[in-house]
């Protein structure tokens, strides 16, 4: 086999020689040296099996071409998974700044006697943790368009739908419960208790979860 991986080395020769690239090159050998096998099999003397491999091999410009796509996907496919752990996070800040929206109102309007500014200081943070869960939403929209594109295993695929299927039920619940908040604030002037949809929404979120969890396992 010395002859594949010498001419695997003169293809990658103008490549630069990072992790990537050797990862991909030992793939290109593997696969030819078990092509190289199964063509002596077939009957072919070694000289032939080479040239039928070196023929269907290509130039140098179309191994740079696949070689380009395929670290652009496992570039992007990273890229994707970094976001997942980043929109987790931000998911998590928003629904604590809903309970710190609560925690300030009821400390102002309740211990300073301050309503006004309690309202002022919850809806600046409600609107803050709203803001937070839009604009990690379109940058998910992005990633979302882009990890289609790339090819990927089914369990990766599968489970990267469960993922955007239980964050946009969880986003929706928190949504509605700071719409309710809002409806029966103004309209009802039930800033307290209305605010107990939050830990509410909180706990149905929870429970889906669980459920969803619990289902995954079986």
């Amino acid at each position: 086999m010395k002859r594949i991986n010498d001419f695997v080395e003169n293809m990658f020769a103008s490549f630069e020689e990072t992790q990537s690239i050797k990862e991909e090159k030992n793939k290109v050998c593997e696969e030819l040296k078990s092509k190289y096998s199964a063509l002596i099999e077939q009957g072919k003397n070694e000289d032939e099996a080479f040239g039928i491999i070196v023929a269907e091999f290509g130039t140098v410009a179309q191994l740079k071409k696949k070689v380009q796509k395929s670290t652009d996907d496992l570039y992007d496919i990273t890229e994707y998974h970094k976001f997942k752990k980043k929109f987790a996070v931000a998911i998590s800040v928003s629904v604590a700044l809903f309970f710190l929206s609560i925690i300030s109102y009821l400390v102002l309007s309740d211990i300073f006697k301050m309503n006004e500014l309690a309202t002022c200081v919850m809806l600046v943070i409600v609107a803050i943790a709203i803001s937070n869960i839009i604009f990690f939403g379109i940058q998910k929209n992005k990633y979302d368009k882009l990890n289609k594109s790339v090819a990927q295993p089914h369990n990766i695929i599968e489970e990267s739908t469960h993922f955007e299927k239980k964050t946009v039920v969880f986003i929706a619940i928190m949504v509605l419960a700071v719409i309710a908040f809002i409806i029966l604030g103004f309209g009802f002037n039930m800033w307290h208790p209305g605010w107990i949809v939050f830990p509410i929404g909180s706990l149905i979120c929870a429970i889906i979860d669980g459920i969803l969890k619990a289902l995954k396992k079986k």
